[in-house]
């Protein structure tokens, strides 16, 4: 996760791995590269990795692709841990469904390939964050567009 500033600057970065209270699936090993020996090795609790996301974000806006599976993560997290979490959250899904309403697919890995960007998901926090990050720049780009082809409209 970053911190970005004005033209979406980066400010600061956040990222940690939370041993989980059950054994790691092997489904999810194959689908982040995570195992079990990372988080035992470099995983914190639950508890202090949310505190520290929480004093990371402030009262900042989120921005999260599918923000709605995000949102569900974090205040499972926020209950479990009994910190609260009231941040806005903002969907990129609405951005890139407004910048580019012709496309079929608004999955992350879609618009990250179709756009070219250098940054493709791997399902790791930080590779879809920094999808994330080119696709709400690259929306932002053509939203802002005095030019951009009719049928674009700014709906987020």
């Amino acid at each position: 996760m970053w911190r970005l500033g004005k033209g979406f600057r980066t400010i600061s970065e956040f990222s940690v791995l939370v041993k989980p209270r059950l054994a790691l699936p092997p489904k999810i090993t194959q689908l982040t590269g995570i195992d079990q020996a990372m988080l035992d090795g470099q995983g914190i609790r639950l508890h202090d990795g949310f505190r520290q996301l929480l004093d990371f974000l402030g009262d900042r806006p989120v921005f999260a692709h599918h923000a709605a599976f995000d949102q569900s993560f974090l205040v499972n997290a926020s209950a479990q841990c009994g910190l609260g979490f009231s941040n806005v959250m903002y969907d990129t899904i609405c951005m890139a469904e407004a910048a580019w309403p012709e496309l079929d697919s608004y999955a992350l890995f879609s618009l990250a390939q179709r756009m070219g960007l250098g940054n493709s998901p791997a399902h790791r926090a930080l590779a879809d964050a920094k999808a994330t990050l080119d696709v709400l720049k690259a929306a932002d780009v053509v939203l802002r567009s005095p030019h951009r082809p009719k049928g674009h409209q700014r709906r987020c």
